[in-house]
């Protein structure tokens, strides 16, 4: 027990400090949404956008067999009649898009929001089945097929046309790194041990047929991927790096396979096609905290608000990431024993530094955390930021 660990509240929080009363190790259990809310949500709210932030219309939402559409704003309300289960797991499809795809844990009986930004599917080349292929987006990433190693989807019998192959990279130090990329920072090892995750580069890959048929690589028939280091975490990258793969039934990452770093790609080989991503697993705890305002006779909660970890000597990679609940409550997995800060942010995309949070190996619990002068901005019926300032 760490009993001696010191949360350092600062920025918007003035100068004060909380004590952390850590509890129990990190297990399987706990990889729910790596920095999501509580335990299980009776509604979810949400918006749907595109990756440059603008609303995307018609798609379809969905969760344990629940299907709602977005409204002309992207957004969309699904009523879960069930709660049970902790662990959520939500699904935006679109058409000319790769699929949205988000774990969360959210506070039972209560709303949850959520926020997903499509990828456009774009075609970046194609190849005759019989005779293989590479198709490429430049340094961002390539896939090298070889021949007579694609099968259809549907039934794995084999296929011999041309095959058409859109990719997408997610780029884990863009802005909207969080709201693209799919799942949670957090995954299972081969060994089926729960660990938090450090993205270095992902990407999105589906094959389609002649007549529009969903591709996959053959059984026992590998293909070979280039994945792009982004310039800031270059110094950083590992020379080998686990490869992973996102299991949409499962609604995780799952360990398969490894990179080489070579020069600014991580070059590796896989068995089939989704999102695949090179991450570098690491310990984790859970944290928790309660993100309030004063009000005039009670707190009032920072409610579906964003919120992003980061490592104190890390200012690009995150770490952990979600929005407050409607109890302004935040919880989910980060790193072990490194120093960490909680960031806040307003619907117009600033970030305040609100929490310094020294490092430890067990769990985390903050409790109630005020934040001064919180000016988060608001959304108008139309789904706009307003008093947005530049």
């Amino acid at each position: 027990m760490n009993t001696g660990t010191r949360l350092t509240l600062i920025a918007l929080l003035g100068a004060s400090s909380i004590t952390l009363q850590c509890k129990r190790d990190a297990s399987i259990d706990d990889l729910t949404t790596t920095l999501m809310t509580g335990s299980s949500a009776s509604t979810i709210i949400g918006k749907v956008t595109d990756e440059y932030g603008m609303p995307v219309q018609d798609a379809i939402v969905s969760n344990a067999g629940v299907k709602v559409l977005t409204d002309a704003n992207g957004r969309f309300t699904l009523s879960m009649t069930a709660v049970e289960e902790d662990r959520r797991f939500i699904r935006a499809d679109h058409s000319g898009y790769f699929p949205g795809l988000r774990t969360c844990q959210a506070s039972r009986q209560d709303t949850q929001y959520v926020r997903l930004s499509l990828l456009s599917k774009k075609i970046a080349g194609s190849f005759h089945a019989l005779n293989g292929g590479l198709v490429s987006i430049g340094k961002k990433g390539q896939v090298d097929f070889s021949p007579n190693s694609i099968v259809n989807a549907s039934d794995n019998s084999s296929y011999t046309g041309q095959v058409q192959v859109a990719i997408a990279y997610i780029d884990p130090a863009a802005k909207n790194f969080q709201e693209t990329m799919p799942g949670e920072l957090g995954g299972l090892t081969t060994g089926s041990r729960a660990v938090g995750l450090q993205s270095f580069g992902m990407l999105a890959v589906e094959l389609t047929g002649h007549e529009g048929q969903q591709l996959q690589i053959a059984p026992g028939k590998q293909a070979t991927v280039k994945i792009g280091i982004p310039t800031q975490l270059q110094k950083q990258s590992p020379a080998t790096i686990p490869l992973w793969h996102f299991d949409e039934a499962a609604g995780i990452w799952k360990e398969e396979g490894f990179a080489i770093r070579t020069g600014a790609q991580y070059t590796g080989k896989v068995s089939h096609f989704s999102f695949w991503n090179a991450d570098y697993p690491y310990p984790a705890v859970r944290l928790q905290a309660s993100l309030l305002v004063k009000g005039a006779k009670f707190p009032i909660p920072i409610a579906n608000y964003k919120v992003v970890i980061k490592a104190a000597n890390d200012p690009v990679s995150t770490y952990g990431y979600g929005y407050t609940d409607a109890w302004g409550v935040v919880a989910g997995m980060v790193p072990a024993n490194r120093d960490l800060e909680i960031y806040l942010h307003d619907y117009c995309g600033n970030a305040y530094l609100v929490a310094k949070v020294k490092g430890g190996d067990s769990d985390i619990q903050l409790g109630d955390i005020y934040v001064k002068n919180w000016l988060g901005m608001r959304e108008d019926p139309s789904g706009q930021p307003v008093d947005c300032i530049d």
